[in-house]
């Protein structure tokens, strides 16, 4: 994964705010202006292309099949759908500062497209899935007052196993309540809209961490899957969607202490393309957390002509990415 420090990109945006340009940060840029629509040089000027123009409507009729060849593509790109801001859990939930703007977007790191990768080095990929591509990896850590708190969690904003605008949040199947403090936040957006519900295939979208610091208690991968996309963790937050049973689920698994379902307070929010898991500094017992994002489908037998998936990274060997360290904090 490339990280990309967009600091001087913020700077610039802040100058241009100071000029009067408007920019919306959650649906992109406006329009620009240009002074030559709008000007003119003088009243005659006016006065004589109003002059030519009721000379033609008199001569002739009005040709408007340029006029209308150049509307269509305008009408075309105000009736298409808005691109997902792959912060727009956090927009949703937050009015930010720019200087809060600028710390997200230094957190904002990428991931090559199209490089999907099975569980073993050098097995081709067949089955190829958007869906399962990872683009887009953001993590920071929201610092959030009892107030926020209680407006985020607290049945309000993200509440459990509910249906929001533009998605919907999944829980543990026993939930701890999440308290005020530091919240570790991953935001994953993949190549394609991920289906809320496919018959056909089997889902797994993860953050794995080591939780304590230590490799020496992390998971191991089992031959011949050294290309496991869990390996060199120890805790295991994983949104999965089972066709058989109609459902998503989000499950925590704890391999330092042999827990296969560890008690958590982590809740992932699903947002077309994108995915945001908000998961409690208490639940990690170091400072220095590194962790890895994947993305995994397959149609049940788990084979390479029908599985497809990704990491963050190029594959599962390499080191684990260290979180950004970056915070934002959330008063109310």
């Amino acid at each position: 994964m490339r990280r990309r420090l967009l600091s001087a990109t913020v700077l610039v945006i802040l100058f241009l705010s100071s000029a009067c340009v408007i920019i919306d940060f959650v649906t992109g840029w406006g329009d620009e202006f240009d002074p030559s629509e709008y000007s003119m040089d003088d009243e005659s000027a006016q006065s004589e292309t109003t002059d030519k123009e009721t000379d033609k409507s008199d001569d002739a009729p009005e040709d408007t099949s340029e006029t209308e060849e150049k509307e269509a593509p305008a009408e075309e790109e105000a009736s298409a759908p808005a691109e997902p801001d792959p912060l727009a859990p956090i927009w949703k939930s937050s009015k930010l500062t720019t200087e809060q703007i600028e710390r997200l977007w230094l957190a904002y790191g990428d991931d090559p497209e199209a490089d999907w990768i099975y569980s073993i080095a050098g097995i081709i990929v067949e089955d190829t899935m958007d869906e399962t591509d990872l683009r887009i990896l953001i993590d920071i850590i929201l610092r959030i007052s009892e107030d926020a708190n209680f407006r985020l969690y607290g049945n309000t904003e993200f509440p459990c196993d509910s249906e929001i605008e533009g998605g919907f949040v999944v829980c543990t199947d026993d939930p701890l309540p999440i308290e005020a403090g530091d919240i570790y936040t991953f935001v994953m957006k993949v190549g394609a809209e991920i289906p809320a519900a496919n018959p056909d295939r089997f889902y797994t979208y993860s953050v794995v961490v080591d939780a304590d610091g230590d490799p020496g208690n992390n998971f191991q991968f089992n031959p011949p899957y050294n290309w496991d996309y869990f390996q060199n963790t120890d805790r295991w937050y994983t949104l999965n969607w089972d066709p058989d049973f109609g459902m998503w689920t989000l499950d925590v698994s704890d391999f330092a202490q042999n827990l296969y379902v560890a008690p958590s307070a982590a809740r992932a929010v699903v947002m077309g393309d994108i995915i945001t898991f908000f998961i409690p500094a208490a639940e990690f017992s170091t400072d220095q957390l590194a962790y890895r994002m994947t993305a995994f489908g397959h149609d049940g037998s788990f084979s390479p002509e029908a599985s497809c998936g990704d990491v963050s990274g190029a594959d599962p060997t390499e080191p684990l990415t260290p979180v950004s360290g970056e915070i934002i904090i959330l008063e109310e």
